[in-house]
């Protein structure tokens, strides 16, 4: 198929002159492009850091709390009560004579 001009199937391409400003200006604009995208990757992997930490703090946390309930559900007793109540507050059951030690000179 022919067109007007008589060529066949060629493509012209028509060359323009880029001049020095832009050529600066999209030199400019990748490197500030490149910059940003290594900032922001850097930035990325310190957030999946502070990610893990913030996760095996949590572990730490909840085997913490699951101790924690565990001692409670056993200092629920009343056998308990009476150990805490002699040792901490010096409290005895009615009829139970205590001796404490003097300590010597």
């Amino acid at each position: 198929m022919e067109n007007q001009t008589g060529m066949q199937g060629r493509v012209r391409f028509i060359r323009c002159k880029a001049s020095m400003l832009t050529k600066i200006v999209v030199l400019t604009a990748l490197v500030l492009s490149i910059t940003a995208i290594f900032t922001l990757l850097g930035r990325r992997r310190d957030l999946l850091e502070q990610t893990a930490l913030l996760e095996r703090q949590a572990e730490t946390v909840a085997a913490e709390n699951q101790r924690l309930e565990q001692d409670i559900d056993q200092l629920d007793t009343p056998e308990n009560f009476r150990k805490i109540a002699q040792e901490e507050l010096g409290l005895v059951d009615p009829g139970v004579v205590v001796f404490t030690p003097q300590p010597q000179e």
